[in-house]
């Protein structure tokens, strides 16, 4: 909410104790650099789900005055989240710490095919496997195994990497490309396979790449196995079908268990061909309230 124009949204709380608020407009005119959320629970429905803001978010309430609006049963106010926007290639340094993907941190990402926000689905978990779905996200932890070069290192001699390092422990450091990872589904607590980060560039997936991880930046999850003709393998969204599920329509309700593939990287390559095997990392602002409710 702002301090001159409060924004609302109405929401009811679902049979599995969750709601979703689905939209939030945060205005640039002002150049904050965060904002606050501010929720109101009521022991039963008041006002009709939606979306006001303004004026006219004040006037609705006000005007619901002579019909027993009741007090909410619990108010609680969020700290400052920080407003993010992607970085650009120059401003993605370490020094810029506000921007980067640090361990131990929450994140949820998300998969776009060309583009398209019609075609979106975000990385979930359900009946004990990672999926991408179309309506609903989950938090993951992000924990490092390794993390990757800070900056260009000699060719390495082929020398297989070791499969029995552990999580070091969390820290502030942001995580870099060619860093090992494991992703922690927060709800359900079901873990990732070990996943080397790489960089996505202009839609092709870059071997090599080294320095931070930043806000809505696209990456790539590649595992540690490999495929039977010796292709690096990446964990992706395409579907059951291989060929029609790369591009299929990810407007449809249904779940799409992750998968891990090789890349198109082929002389008959086409933009977007890549899509569903990147990306984008968003981090998370999580805050949580015990209340006694009546």
């Amino acid at each position: 909410s702002g301090e001159n124009s409060p924004l609302g949204q109405r929401s009811t709380l679902e049979d599995d104790q969750s709601s979703t608020f689905r939209y939030l407009y945060v205005s640039g005119t002002a150049k904050a650099k965060s904002f606050k959320l501010t929720i109101q629970v009521y022991d039963h429905p008041c006002l009709p789900n939606g979306f006001v803001s303004g004026d006219a978010a004040q006037a609705q309430i006000a005007g619901q005055a002579d019909a027993d609006l009741p007090e909410p049963c619990a108010t609680f106010d969020s700290q400052p989240i920080t407003i993010i926007s992607k970085p650009s290639k120059k401003t993605a340094k370490a020094r810029n710490v506000s921007s980067c993907i640090l361990a131990g941190s929450l994140v949820s990402l998300f998969n776009r095919i060309n583009s398209q926000t019609v075609r979106t689905k975000y990385m979930s978990a359900q009946d004990g496997e990672l999926c991408a779905k179309g309506s609903t996200w989950s938090a993951f932890t992000i924990s490092i195994v390794a993390n990757g070069p800070t900056s260009p290192s000699p060719a390495r001699n082929g020398a297989a990497k070791s499969h029995h390092r552990q999580p070091v422990q969390p820290t502030a450091a942001p995580i870099t490309y060619g860093a090992e990872i494991i992703l922690t589904e927060t709800a359900t607590g079901l873990q990732s396979d070990r996943l080397t980060v790489c960089k996505v560039e202009n839609g092709r997936i870059i071997e090599g790449a080294i320095g931070p991880i930043c806000q809505m930046q696209k990456v790539a999850l590649q595992s540690t196995r490999r495929s039977a003709d010796d292709r690096p393998l990446y964990l992706g969204a395409g579907g059951d079908d291989h060929q029609g599920g790369r591009f299929m329509d990810h407007t449809t309700a249904t779940n799409t268990v992750l998968r891990y593939e090789p890349t198109t990287k082929t002389e008959y390559y086409r933009p977007g061909s890549d899509d569903f095997l990147c990306w984008t990392i968003v981090g998370i602002s999580k805050f949580e309230y015990p209340v006694e409710l009546p």
